[in-house]
This record gives structure tokens, C-alpha cells and sequence, in this order.
């Protein structure tokens, strides 16, 4: 089987880990994650460009907030939904919705915490986004 080469500009450990659990962990891909721009063009196997450019492989527009280590909201649901819809993935940074779900971040950067000291799931993106118990 070939491994699916994935380009990106910057590889931290949030797209490392978000990569990982899509395509090995999900999909059941071998995934190898290059900076190399030159590398990454002349592959000549199923590759894929997670950067902020449109690439002549399948790419997926990185809204770069998977390049920082300070917290974040990702962009309105709605828009991911219209996208996927519309098979328009390059337009929406689906890596940086799939970090921030399975990571739970908001849980642990939230300050609207109950008098012990939990997380209101009515605060959470997915509630707010009427997908909580989807």
C-alpha cells in the first residue's frame, strides 16, 4: 500500500496528532508529514496539501490555527456544514474542527466552570452548534 504524503508548511504536535487520528487511527492510512515543498511535488504517489494555497493535489486550506499553541474557536459550523454539502473541503479547515472537538480544549481553557470546578457542556461548541448528542 502507498503511504499518502501530507504537506504542510509548519508539522507541531497539534497536526501531527489531528493527521494521525484521521488518516491512520480513522481511515486506516500510512501517513508520512513532509515541510519539504520540493519533496512534496515531485511525489508522484496520492499526496495531500494542508496549507493556506490551493495546491494541484487534493488540499485542505489551513486556517493556521492549528500553528499556535494558544487556545482557540474554530470557525462557525454552519460554514463546515455548507462545505462539506457543497464538497468544497478546501474551503473550510476541517483539521482545526477535528482538533478542537477530540481535544477538548474548550474544557480546559473555559472559566465558566459549576461550584465544582466542571465544565457546563451547555457552553461547548457542539451544544451551541446542536450537536452534542449527535
Amino acid at each position: 500500500m502507498n503511504t499518502l504524503l501530507i504537506y504542510s508548511p509548519l508539522i507541531n504536535n497539534r497536526i501531527s496528532y489531528t493527521l494521525k487520528l484521521v488518516f491512520e487511527d480513522i481511515i486506516g492510512l500510512s501517513i508520512r508529514s513532509i515541510t519539504n515543498l520540493d519533496e512534496f511535488t515531485a511525489y508522484e504517489n496520492p499526496k495531500l496539501s494542508y496549507a493556506d494555497f490551493e495546491s494541484e493535489s487534493l488540499s485542505i486550506k489551513s486556517s493556521k490555527l492549528l500553528n499556535t499553541n494558544s487556545y482557540f474557536e474554530p470557525e462557525d459550523f454552519n460554514e463546515f456544514k455548507k462545505a462539506f454539502k457543497e464538497k468544497l473541503l478546501y474551503s473550510y479547515d476541517f483539521f482545526a474542527l477535528v482538533f478542537y472537538l477530540t481535544s477538548r480544549i474548550e474544557e480546559y481553557n473555559s472559566k465558566k466552570l459549576d461550584s465544582h470546578k466542571r465544565f457546563n457542556p451547555e457552553y461547548s461548541y457542539a451544544f451551541k452548534n446542536g450537536f452534542l448528542h449527535e
